[in-house]
């Protein structure tokens, strides 16, 4: 059992890899294309567009919650029934996903003094071709849950990496013949992603079921009602747990961030750790379902206790090894697009962030596998709350600096509601629940500590 979940663990690591080269490439192209003005408006441009994948953040998860227990019972005709109706579910989501993130970028280029200079159609023609470009994520998040339910990760990484590395190639062709151009930089980016999929789609990705065992299933409409139902409360999890993550650049070009160019860079090395973060937690859902599913007390205790510690450790290392190497990094990577030190800055506050929200991780996973709805949606609205009622004011009145620090104290508080709310919900006894939150308390409190200490 330890030896499957390592190996899709570490598919899960060069998943979230893959993902790492992927934005830093993208980034060290943009810098090389555009001048300073130019990269700001592309890096918001691509910003507003990756919250595509939020609509459908956790679709997988809840396909995988709902698949593991009838591919358990080899009954491959329900399998094929609830793939269908995800699908139709995940097409349904891509275009919700469009039509939000056009009305919220037109609020954007009003708002936003990077986007003074560019025109209101040149934005939303680039806004939508990016947007389009990032549906993908949502459209293969079924054939993900396939493969996860299974725990057989492998085909899901070479997927993502087929992707990824064609849409850099094309990104890399507007750059080189069109530099400067954020139309074709949109288009390429776009283009590049689908065609990556096709080639996904035409190997070991695509899931093994005929798809006649699907298309005349009298059940099709119960399955794609009990997902979207689920989904919904997924959902408003999505939206706290990854919406202020992913929604930084945009609200800290509204409040005239003072090297907004600096922070995205330190954003981009930030958002790279917090995707191996949840690579690694996406490893731990079927295992997590079957623990519960089958009453492993004792794997339940291990995976809540060690995984948090493990992620702290590789946290730490990570943040400090790109701080000490951040001179050679930025000479070799975005040139004069940021300086050294003034990424630094962002990044020692983005860091607290990173730290405070991704230890409890592996309890998120837990809430996912089982929870009621109301346990599932309390720790991401609570963030929320405290994020608008407190961080926003404080960035309004202190600036960029007090409101970053007041997201990662909101972040702390829904991860600690998270782990207290994942400890009740994992069924243990109620002294080791206890010990579990002690244990993670501590695995806090000592990597905050010893971050502030390093990041001096």
């Amino acid at each position: 059992m330890w030896a499957r979940l390592g190996s899709n663990t570490l598919a899960n690591v060069l998943t979230g890899g893959t993902s790492i080269l992927f934005q830093l490439g993208l980034t060290a192209l943009a810098a090389r294309s555009f001048d300073t003005q130019g990269f700001a408006v592309w890096t918001l441009t691509l910003s507003m567009a990756s919250l595509a994948p939020l609509f459908a953040f956790n679709l997988s998860t809840v396909v995988t919650r709902r698949l593991v227990p009838v591919l358990n019972a080899q009954d491959t005709r329900e399998a094929a029934t609830m793939l269908k109706a995800s699908r139709r579910i995940s097409l349904a989501l891509a275009v919700l996903a469009l039509v939000t993130i056009l009305a919220s970028g037109l609020g954007l280029h009003a708002l936003s003094p990077n986007l003074a200079g560019t025109g209101i159609i040149t934005f939303l023609l680039a806004l939508t071709l990016t947007t389009l470009g990032q549906s993908w994520q949502i459209t293969i998040q079924p054939e993900q849950a396939w493969h996860y339910a299974r725990e057989q990760n492998w085909p899901v990484a070479g997927a993502l990496l087929r992707i990824r590395v064609t849409a850099l190639l094309a990104m890399g062709l507007a750059t080189f013949f069109m530099p400067g151009n954020l139309i074709a930089a949109a288009m390429c980016f776009a283009a590049g992603h689908w065609v990556g999929v096709l080639l996904a789609s035409s190997g070991s990705f695509r899931p093994d079921l005929p798809p006649r065992l699907g298309a005349q299933d009298l059940h099709l409409h119960r399955h794609h009602t009990e997902t979207a139902r689920l989904l919904r409360w997924f959902a408003v999890w999505s939206l706290g747990m990854a919406a202020i993550q992913y929604g930084l650049p945009p609200l800290m070009s509204i409040l005239h961030a003072q090297h907004y160019n600096a922070f995205y860079v330190a954003y981009t090395l930030n958002l790279a750790l917090s995707g191996v973060v949840m690579a690694i937690g996406s490893a731990m859902l079927a295992p997590i379902t079957r623990f519960a599913s089958t009453g492993d007390n004792r794997s339940m205790g291990q995976a809540l206790t060690w995984v948090p510690v493990l992620v702290a450790v590789g946290l730490l290392f990570a943040l400090l090894a790109l701080q000490s190497g951040m001179p050679l990094l930025v000479h070799y990577w975005v040139g004069s697009i940021a300086g050294p030190a003034e990424i630094n800055a962002y990044l020692s506050l983005l860091g607290f962030q990173t730290l405070a929200r991704s230890l409890s991780n592996v309890y998120g996973i837990v809430l996912a596998s089982h929870a009621t709805a109301l346990r599932l949606v309390m720790p991401p609205l609570l963030e929320l709350a405290i994020a608008l009622i407190v961080a926003l004011p404080l960035g309004y009145l202190l600036g960029e600096q007090a409101f970053l620090l007041a997201l990662a104290g909101a972040g702390a508080v829904a991860a600690l509601c998270t782990v207290l709310v994942g400890v009740r919900a994992s069924g243990l006894p109620k002294r080791e629940a206890q010990r579990l939150f002690m244990r993670f308390v501590a695995t806090e409190v000592a990597a905050l500590g010893l971050w502030a200490w390093m990041a001096q």
